[in-house]
C-alpha cells in the first residue's frame, strides 16, 4: 500500500484554554494516614531503651523530652521497630515509607542517618540500627511493646464542653467564603494567617473514634481589633488576631473560623466597627461564618509602648455578651499579654484547655521581634487585598530581619505562588519546611504539609494533611482541603468516602454547598456532565438559601462548565455572566475577571472573536495590574486562539511566544506544556511538522513529569496529527493509541472519544476503511454516552468523510444531508462545525462533477 501525504480537510487552530469548574477546596488538603504512623499500626507504645516511640500520638520521646523527626524519618523508625529484628530490604523500605514516589538511594541513606543522629547511634558500632551489606537494614536494639492503659486518655476530650448560656441547639460549625479555585489552583486564597497557613486547625489532639462519630467542637470567629489611640500602629490589629488565634488553636477545644473568611465577609458586608454588636448582626455573622461566638476588641497604645487591650465575646444565637476582658501589657511583649487574655477568655467560655496554657505557642510560631512581627502582619494584610508586590516586599524584609521564622517564609511562599512564580514559591516553601522543624509537632507538620503542596508533592502533602483530618473529623475546612490532594492523586474512591463522612456530620456542616460543588467536580472528572450540572444546580439552590453570594457565583461557574461540555453555549455565557456580576458586586475583581475569561473561551468556540478579544484584553490588564502572571499566560494563550481563528498566524505565534516566555519565567510547567502544544499546532497548520516534533515531545515529557495524564494525552494527539502530516502513519497510530490509553486510565470518556476520532483519521489515511469506521463508531458512542453533542457531530462529520474517501458517494451525501438538518436544529450553532460540513459538501460536488465528466 502506498502511503500518501495529505492535509486534513479543515486546518487545525490553536486551542483556547478551556475554563474548568472552580475547585471547592480552597486551601490545600490532607489525606490518607497519619504521616507519623505506618500503615499496619498496632496502636502500641514501644520502649527502646531510654526512648519511647508512641505510634498512636506520633511521638518519639527521649530522656529530655520530645524529639523531632521528619515524617519520612519517623515512618522509617516505626517500620524498623515494628518489624524488628527482621532485615528489611531497601526496596521494601522505599515502598513502605515513600510509596510510589521515586527517590534516589541517597535519600534513604540520609533518612537512616537522621534517625541514627536522633538516637545517638554510631553506624560503625550500632546499638539500634544495623546496616546489613547488600541486604538492607534492621533494628537491633531492645524493643518492649505495651498498649496504653484505656483509662488514661491520650488527648483531651472535647464533646463535654458546653458554651455558657447554651441556646438549645447544636453549635454551628465553621465555614468560609473562600471555597473557590480556578484552573490548577492558581488563585486559591490560601490561609495567609495562623488560622490559615497553620490553620488546618493545628492539632493532632482530639480523640476521634470513627465508629462513634466525631465530637463537634464549638467555634469562634475573631472579627478583629481596632486602634482607638492617637498612635494606632495598624499592624497591631492583625498581630493581636494572629497571636490570639494560635493560642486558642493549641488548646484544641475550639475551632477558629479562618481569618480569610472574616476578611472576605467584612469586605462585602457592613459590619460595625464596635466591640459589642447588635443581636441581628450577631445572628447574621453566625450564619455566614458558622460561629457560635464572635470576639471583637480594641487596643490603646500609650507613650513609651504601654498597651491596653479590650475584648468582648458574644454568643451569635442569643446575642448575649459572655465575656468582657481587659489586659495591660507592653507593645514589645504582645505574646505575653495575649496569652493571659486567652487564658481568661477560655475560662469564661467554659471550654477545655483553659487550665493548660501553652506559654510558648505564639512565641515559637510567630516572628519574635516587634519590627519583624509588624512587617509580617502588614504583609498578610497586603496579601488579603491581593497587593502582591507590596506583600512580597514586606515579607522579604521580615525574612531578612528574622531568617529563622517558618511562618514568614510560608507566607512568602503563598505570595509567590499566587503571583504565579513557581520557582520562588518552591524555594520559600522549602525554607519554611526546614525551619518548621523547631516548632511544636503540630505546627511543624502543617507548615511542612503546605510546603509540599506548593512544591506539588501531592503524596507527601496528602500523607501529612491526612493526619489532620483523621484527628479533626468535625472540621469541614480540613475535609475539603483533603479532597484536593486526593483528586490530584486520582484517588476518586477516597474522595467519595470523605464526601460520605462530610454528609454524615450535623446539618450545619453536612449541608454546606461546597460539598455539593465537590460532587459536581467529581462528576466532571468522570465526564458525566449531566450529573455535574445537576449537582451544580443543587449547590446553587443551597448557596442562595444560605445567602452566600460567593458560593452562588462558584455554583454558576460549575454550571457554566457543565453546560459548555454539554454543548449549550448560550446558557454557558449566561452562567459565566451571572458569576462575573456576583463577584464584582462582592468586590472580588480578580474572580470577576476569571469568570469573564471563561466567557471569552466560549465566545471563541462560537466564532464571536471580536467580543472574545475585547474581554480577554480587559482581563489581561486586570491580571497584569494584580500581577497574576499565571493567568496572564493563559489569557495570552486564548488571544493566540483568536488570532489563529482569524488566520493571523503571525499574531498568534507572537501571543504564544509571549505566553511561553512568561511561563518559563515563572516556571509554570503545566501552562508551559499547554503553550508548547499550541505553538506546535501553529507549526502543523503551517505545514512544518518537523518543527512541531520537538515542541510536542517537550510537552509530553513535561506533562509526564507532572503526572498530568490529560494534557499528556492532549500533546500526544497533536503529535499524532504532526506525524500524519509528515506521512509517518505508524508513529501517528502509536501516539494516538497511547493518548487513548491515558484518557481511558484517567477516566475521561470525552477525550477518550477524541482519541478514537484521531485513530479513525490515521486509519483513513492508511486506507483501512473498516478500522476507520469502527473507531468512528466508538467515538460517537463515547460522545453520546456523556451527552457531548459537539463531539458527536464531529464523529458524524468524520464518518461522512470516510464514506466519501472510500467512494460511497450516496452514503456520504445522505450523511451530509442529515448533518445539515442536525446542525440547523441545534440551539447553539457552532460555526466551526458548519465550516467542516461545507468543506465536505464542496468536495462531494467536485467528485460528482469529475465523475459526471
Amino acid at each position: 500500500m502506498t502511503l500518501k501525504k495529505r492535509k486534513s480537510i479543515v486546518p487545525s487552530n490553536v486551542q483556547s484554554q478551556e475554563i474548568p469548574p472552580p475547585d471547592v477546596s480552597q486551601q490545600e488538603p490532607p489525606q490518607q494516614e497519619d504521616p507519623t504512623v505506618p500503615d499496619q499500626r498496632t496502636e502500641q507504645i514501644y520502649e527502646l531503651g531510654p526512648f519511647q516511640l508512641d505510634l498512636l500520638r506520633g511521638l518519639l520521646v527521649g530522656p529530655d523530652g520530645e524529639l523531632h523527626l521528619r515524617p519520612q524519618a519517623y515512618r522509617l523508625l516505626a517500620l524498623l521497630v515494628e518489624q524488628a529484628p527482621r532485615i528489611l530490604p531497601r526496596d521494601e523500605i522505599l515502598d513502605a515509607v515513600w510509596g510510589v514516589e521515586h527517590i534516589s538511594p541517597s535519600s534513604l541513606k540520609q533518612t537512616v542517618s537522621e534517625v541514627r543522629r536522633t538516637l545517638g547511634d554510631d553506624p560503625a558500632e550500632p546499638i539500634y540500627i544495623e546496616t546489613v551489606p547488600r541486604r538492607g537494614y534492621r533494628f537491633i536494639g531492645e524493643v518492649r511493646a505495651h498498649h496504653p492503659r484505656p483509662e488514661t486518655p491520650l488527648f483531651a476530650e472535647t464533646d463535654t464542653a458546653e458554651p455558657p448560656q447554651a441556646s438549645g441547639h447544636p453549635p454551628r460549625t465553621g465555614e468560609s467564603e473562600t471555597g473557590r479555585r480556578w484552573m490548577i489552583a492558581s488563585l486559591c486564597v490560601l490561609g495567609l494567617s495562623i488560622v490559615g497557613i497553620l490553620g488546618l486547625y493545628l492539632f493532632l489532639g482530639p480523640t476521634a473514634n470513627p465508629s462513634s462519630g466525631p465530637s463537634i467542637r464549638p467555634s469562634l470567629a475573631i472579627l478583629g481589633f481596632r486602634g482607638i489611640s492617637e498612635h494606632q500602629a495598624p499592624w497591631v490589629a492583625t498581630a493581636l488576631t494572629e497571636l490570639t488565634s494560635v493560642e486558642i488553636l493549641t488548646r484544641q477545644a475550639l475551632r477558629v473560623v479562618p481569618a480569610e473568611s472574616v476578611f472576605r465577609l467584612r469586605a462585602r458586608q457592613d459590619i460595625p466597627s464596635v466591640d459589642q454588636l447588635a443581636p441581628d448582626t450577631l445572628n447574621r455573622l453566625g450564619d455566614h461564618l458558622g460561629a457560635d461566638w464572635v470576639a471583637s476588641g480594641s487596643y490603646w497604645i500609650h507613650d513609651q509602648g504601654a498597651l491596653r487591650i479590650h475584648l468582648v465575646v458574644q454568643e451569635t444565637s442569643s446575642g448575649a455578651t459572655v465575656a468582657v476582658l481587659r489586659k495591660e501589657g507592653r507593645l514589645d511583649a504582645l505574646d505575653r499579654a495575649v496569652l493571659s487574655l486567652t487564658d481568661d477568655m477560655l475560662a469564661r467560655l467554659g471550654v477545655q484547655g483553659a487550665d493548660t496554657p501553652s506559654s510558648s505557642a505564639a512565641r515559637s510560631a510567630l516572628p519574635h521581634h516587634p519590627e519583624s512581627l509588624s512587617l509580617y502582619t502588614r504583609g498578610l494584610d497586603k496579601l488579603r487585598g491581593h497587593e502582591l508586590s507590596e506583600a512580597i516586599e514586606l515579607l522579604r524584609k521580615a525574612a531578612e530581619r528574622e531568617p529563622e521564622s517558618a511562618l514568614i517564609f510560608a507566607a512568602l511562599a503563598d505570595a509567590w505562588d499566587r503571583m504565579g512564580n513557581a520557582a520562588r514559591a518552591r524555594e520559600a516553601a522549602s525554607r519554611a519546611g526546614i525551619l518548621a522543624a523547631g516548632l511544636p509537632r503540630t505546627l511543624e507538620l502543617t507548615v511542612e504539609g503546605r510546603s509540599r503542596v506548593i512544591r506539588k508533592e501531592w503524596s507527601e502533602a496528602a500523607e501529612i494533611y491526612g493526619a489532620l483530618w483523621r484527628f479533626a473529623p468535625d472540621d469541614l475546612e480540613i475535609g475539603l482541603e483533603l479532597t484536593r490532594c486526593l483528586r490530584n492523586l486520582g484517588e476518586t474512591a477516597k474522595v467519595e468516602q470523605i464526601l460520605a463522612d462530610l454528609r454524615s456530620l450535623p446539618l450545619a456542616i453536612g449541608s454546606d454547598p461546597r460539598i455539593t460543588l465537590l460532587e459536581s467536580n467529581l462528576s466532571s472528572d468522570r465526564g458525566n456532565f449531566p450529573k455535574a450540572l445537576e449537582a451544580a444546580e443543587q449547590a446553587l439552590r443551597e448557596a442562595r438559601d444560605a445567602d452566600r453570594p460567593l458560593l452562588v457565583a462558584a455554583a454558576r461557574e460549575h454550571q457554566a462548565w457543565a453546560l459548555f461540555r454539554l454543548g449549550r453555549a448560550e446558557e454557558t455565557l449566561e452562567a459565566y455572566g451571572d458569576a462575573e456580576q456576583t463577584y464584582r458586586r462582592s468586590g472580588d475583581e480578580l474572580a470577576a475577571a476569571v469568570a469573564e475569561a471563561g466567557k471569552a473561551s466560549v465566545l471563541i468556540r462560537l466564532g464571536r472573536l471580536e467580543q472574545a478579544e475585547e474581554i480577554l484584553l480587559g482581563a489581561l490588564d486586570i491580571f497584569r495590574r494584580l500581577e497574576a502572571k499565571r493567568l496572564m499566560g493563559r489569557v495570552l494563550n486564548n488571544l493566540a486562539a483568536v488570532a489563529s481563528k482569524r488566520g493571523n498566524t503571525t499574531d498568534a505565534e507572537s501571543y504564544l511566544r509571549r505566553s511561553l516566555d512568561l511561563k518559563r519565567d515563572i516556571e509554570d510547567r503545566s501552562g508551559l506544556a499547554m503553550a508548547l502544544t499550541n505553538l506546535a499546532d501553529l507549526e502543523i497548520y503551517a505545514q512544518r511538522p518537523s518543527h512541531a516534533y520537538a515542541l510536542l515531545n517537550e510537552a509530553v515529557e513535561l506533562n509526564k513529569t507532572l503526572g498530568d495524564r490529560h494534557r499528556e494525552g492532549l500533546a500526544l494527539l497533536k503529535l499524532s496529527k504532526a506525524h500524519r502530516l509528515g506521512a509517518d502513519l505508524e508513529s501517528a497510530h502509536e501516539a494516538a493509541l497511547k493518548a487513548a490509553q491515558l484518557f481511558r486510565h484517567a477516566g475521561d470518556p470525552t477525550w477518550t472519544a477524541q482519541a478514537q476520532n484521531e485513530l479513525a483519521r490515521v486509519a483513513r489515511d492508511t486506507g483501512e476503511w473498516d478500522r476507520a469506521s469502527e473507531h468512528c463508531r466508538r467515538a460517537l458512542e463515547g460522545f453520546q454516552a456523556v451527552s457531548d453533542a459537539r463531539g458527536a457531530m464531529q464523529s458524524k462529520i468524520l464518518a461522512a468523510e470516510i464514506a466519501l474517501r472510500r467512494g460511497r458517494i450516496e452514503e456520504a451525501e445522505s450523511d451530509l444531508d442529515r448533518l445539515d438538518r442536525e446542525w440547523t436544529e441545534t440551539p447553539n450553532q457552532d460555526p466551526n462545525l458548519r465550516s467542516m460540513i461545507e468543506e465536505l459538501r464542496a468536495e462531494l460536488r467536485r467528485i460528482k462533477t469529475r465523475d459526471a465528466s
